[in-house]
């Protein structure tokens, strides 16, 4: 019989034609070629939220604690800022953890004026029972306050070591927990932190041009 001989053959077209026919179908979850040269960023990758613009700012070595040059004059604190102020560029946020002890220290490099440091502190709180008196009754409360333990220093030294600024928390400085230490000169300074038993929320900002 022939039969099978002619069917050979055409069964052999209709796999070529079947095979040319297809297609891969794309998937709803189909995923957009990156360009060469393009990059992406997750915002989540630093989870800390630590910001360190590497123009202005390096990590740098704690100053020594055996040597204390004098304040430049004219270096008084100034406090909090009440009124509105400009809005400079962040160049350094990074937050501290509570720790028994710790010492951080930057050097920030300021184009132009000022350099303005923020310092958010949250101490370690202590609680005790006391004996109150209403009238004629007694009652016991308890009562908090901020650990005699928890200290921040916040120290800003010229190119010379000099000490240019300086505030902190507790121990000989006040219990204000916000803290500002405005630079008004360019130049180049060592920020230092040194403290313990406090959290610390650090934001550094610098100008971004000459005033008029």
């Amino acid at each position: 019989m022939k039969f099978p001989y002619i069917l050979f053959p055409l069964l052999i077209c209709l796999v070529l034609l079947t095979a040319g026919c297809a297609e891969e179908i794309p998937s709803g979850d189909s995923v957009t070629p990156m360009h060469e040269g393009e990059t992406t960023v997750d915002p989540d990758d630093d989870p800390s939220g630590t910001v360190m613009d590497s123009k202005h700012v390096a990590e740098a070595t704690p100053y020594p604690t055996e040597t204390k040059p004098t304040l430049r004059p004219n270096a008084g604190i100034t406090p909090a800022a009440q009124a509105a102020q400009p809005e400079y560029p962040v160049v350094l946020h990074e937050k501290l953890n509570n720790t028994a002890s710790f010492s951080k220290a930057w050097t920030i490099e300021v184009p132009y004026a000022p350099m303005i440091v923020e310092a958010e502190v949250t101490p370690e709180i202590e609680s005790r029972k006391v004996l109150v008196t209403h009238g004629s009754k007694e009652k016991w409360e308890t009562v908090t306050r901020p650990s005699a333990h928890s200290k921040l220093s916040i120290t800003v030294r010229d190119e010379d070591g000099n000490i240019v600024k300086e505030d902190g928390f507790g121990g000989l400085y006040s219990s204000v927990k916000e803290k500002e230490v405005k630079i008004l000169s360019p130049g180049t300074y060592l920020l230092d932190l040194r403290g313990g038993h406090v959290a610390v929320d650090l934001t550094v900002r610098v100008g971004s041009r000459v005033e008029e």
